[in-house]
């Protein structure tokens, strides 16, 4: 079952994977064109920007979930369009935002098994990463209940299990710190070191910048299917004249019941650095309160340690 599933490609290379003049159109019209973007190869990889900037139609054609209308996708070499979207989940993990679209089985030991036995994994083998696994994503005790019965912040590390028991080489999260609280993030910031130890390829899609600057190392900045910016986090968030640009982060967890905020400048590693985005307050249809406007970073350190917002009158 190792051979498309192995961390590593030809050589011990870490898998790459190529663009080449990549374009997708949605019935409705043209799609996001992925421009100024060419190969993903670094452990860990960041895709933000606003709704609507072509983050997941991007990486949804990692695994053949959407297929090229333009251009090409090469993974490791071959062709996306090669193989069914059922072959690539061997080599390239995506845990969708919402666990409920992903999870359809009677327990989460079941969940845990059904990928394996699809790709012919052994049944030793299987035993041996379902014990692993559910011990990395905190369901040790959780493997024979059912996954509608788990907590949501359960039913996303469900998912994420269930993934990773395939042993891709690429796992994509969608949005994973969404609904997460404090200990559900540092559970997650474990299993994305555990991957990216053993060789693997992490792409997270991610509005939590905090999250981002804390576990990625690379950091691409779309809009409208455009990559504006690329390069290390320090890099790109200390390009402030190339963020001038609409931009929109949900606070809503970062805001207290009268309106304040919960932390302002917050120094989370104690070195002095922290980063700040300035952007005015406003309030969205749904009665949720975001910032939108032009984010301006500033107060980089020697580490992007915290996302610190400024409050504007």
């Amino acid at each position: 079952y190792r051979g498309a599933g192995h961390p590593h490609g030809q050589g011990g290379a870490l898998m790459k994977i190529e663009l080449q003049a990549l374009e997708h159109a949605y019935p409705g019209g043209q799609g996001p064109l992925t421009e100024g973007l060419d190969t993903l190869t670094a452990t860990t990889v960041a895709i933000i920007g606003q709704n609507g900037a072509g983050k997941t139609t991007l990486v949804k054609h990692f695994n053949g979930i959407l297929r090229p209308t333009g251009g090409k996708v090469l993974i490791d070499g071959i062709d996306v369009n090669e193989r069914s979207t059922a072959e690539w989940s061997r080599s390239v993990g995506y845990v969708f935002q919402n666990p409920d679209d992903q999870l359809f089985l009677e327990s989460v030991r079941k969940e845990f098994e059904f990928g394996p036995r699809q790709i012919g994994m052994s049944d030793q083998d299987i035993v041996h990463r379902v014990d692993s696994i559910a011990e990395l994503v905190g369901l040790t005790k959780k493997l024979d209940v059912h996954p509608f019965d788990l907590t949501p912040t359960e039913k996303k590390f469900c998912t994420i299990g269930a993934v990773i028991m395939m042993d891709p080489s690429v796992v994509i999260f969608d949005e994973p710190t969404c609904g997460q609280d404090a200990s559900g993030n540092a559970r997650l910031a474990r299993i994305i070191e555990r991957l990216k130890a053993q060789g693997r390829l992490c792409i997270t899609i991610s509005h939590d910048m905090k999250f981002v600057t804390a576990n990625f190392s690379r950091v691409i900045v779309m809009y409208h299917g455009r990559v504006l910016l690329d390069g290390q986090a320090r890099e790109v968030f200390a390009q402030t004249d190339n963020f001038d640009i609409p931009y929109s982060i949900d606070l809503s967890n970062d805001i207290s019941h009268d309106g304040s905020f919960l932390s302002n400048g917050v120094d989370e590693r104690g070195d002095g650095n922290t980063v700040s985005l300035s952007l005015p307050l406003s309030h969205s249809g749904d009665g949720r309160r975001r910032h939108e406007g032009t984010p301006k970073c500033v107060g980089l350190g020697k580490h992007l340690a915290g996302l610190a917002i400024e409050q504007h009158a």
